[in-house]
């Protein structure tokens, strides 16, 4: 039934990710969620972890980028923190800024790996776009109200998906 949802790939922590797997996956960028996914919310600056974990990717030869439905101002200093391109305001799931990554890094959907921590909006982005979407644990319990309202869907898809 929701098959089109299923996360290709389950993981704690963006720590536990195998960049070695992405690479001979074919995957040449990483586009990563920002909130409960590598910060809790508002974290306004990535910690040492974070770092460490970029340059990981960055040194497997793969590109990476941070996505976020978060306002500008927040994510765009995460980024330059990070000294990466950052896309704020993605309107995830919408395709609009999943085309414009695509663009700007001059690469096809197939040759991407989506992380992120909510099924609704990063995995469903992630899906249709066609590329490859790696789920995390949320970071923190602690959400927005909208995003609660999403975790007791995803929590129920999730379900039916160890059911099978």
């Amino acid at each position: 039934m929701f098959d089109f949802l299923k996360p290709d790939l389950q993981i704690a922590s963006y720590q536990q990710l195998d960049v070695g797997m992405l690479q001979r996956s074919g995957i040449e960028l990483l586009i990563c969620d920002i909130d409960n996914t590598l910060a809790v919310h508002d974290e306004k600056l990535p910690g040492a972890n974070v770092s460490e974990f970029v340059r990981k990717v960055q040194a497997a030869n793969l590109k990476f980028c941070l996505i976020s439905n978060n306002r500008e101002e927040r994510v765009r200093q995460y980024g330059e923190a990070l000294g990466v391109r950052a896309y704020a305001f993605a309107l995830k799931p919408m395709k609009h800024t999943y085309r414009k990554i695509l663009k700007d890094f001059q690469v096809d959907a197939h040759q991407c790996a989506c992380l992120g921590d909510q099924l609704l909006t990063d995995g469903l982005g992630a899906k249709r776009m066609k590329m490859l979407m790696i789920l995390s644990q949320p970071l923190s319990e602690k959400d927005i109200i909208y995003t609660r309202i999403n975790r007791h869907a995803e929590r129920w898809i999730l379900k039916q998906f160890e059911k099978r």
